[in-house]
C-alpha cells in the first residue's frame, strides 16, 4: 500500500492494527516509498515475464511497448528530425537570393546602394 501513496492511517486500517502499532513493526517498511514501490514494479515485471515465456503475445507487446518508453526517456533512441523546409523553384530561389543579395549586409549590398 505504501507503493500506492497510501498514508498510515489507511495502512493500518486494511492491516486491522492501530497506527501507532503499524509505526512499531513496520518501520523500516514506511521509511522508505520508493522502495516499496520498486518492490511492487519488480513482482509485477517479473509476472509479466512469466506471461511472455508462455508465449501470451498481449505480454509480449506490453514488454516491447514498457522498452520503447525506457529507450526514450533514457535518451538511447535518437531524437526526431527536424522537418526539412519544402524545397523552392528556380523562380523563387532567385527572388529569395536577390533578397538576400541586396541587403546592406549582403555581398552586393553596400555596391547597389551608391
Amino acid at each position: 500500500m505504501a507503493a500506492f501513496d497510501k498514508n498510515e492511517e489507511q495502512i493500518a486500517a486494511a492491516l486491522s492494527i492501530s497506527a501507532p502499532t503499524l509505526r512499531k513493526h513496520y518501520f523500516r517498511e514506511l521509511r522508505s516509498r520508493l522502495e516499496a514501490r520498486q518492490r511492487l514494479e519488480g513482482k509485477l515485471l517479473t509476472a509479466l515475464l512469466a506471461e511472455v515465456d508462455k508465449g501470451n503475445v498481449s505480454a509480449i507487446d506490453k514488454v516491447f511497448k514498457r522498452l520503447d518508453r525506457h529507450d526514450l526517456a533514457a535518451g538511447y533512441v535518437g531524437k526526431p528530425k527536424a522537418a526539412k523546409p519544402p524545397k523552392l523553384g528556380k523562380k523563387e530561389q532567385a527572388v529569395v537570393d536577390a533578397a538576400a543579395a541586396t541587403k546592406e549586409d549582403g555581398e552586393w549590398g553596400s555596391l547597389l546602394r551608391h
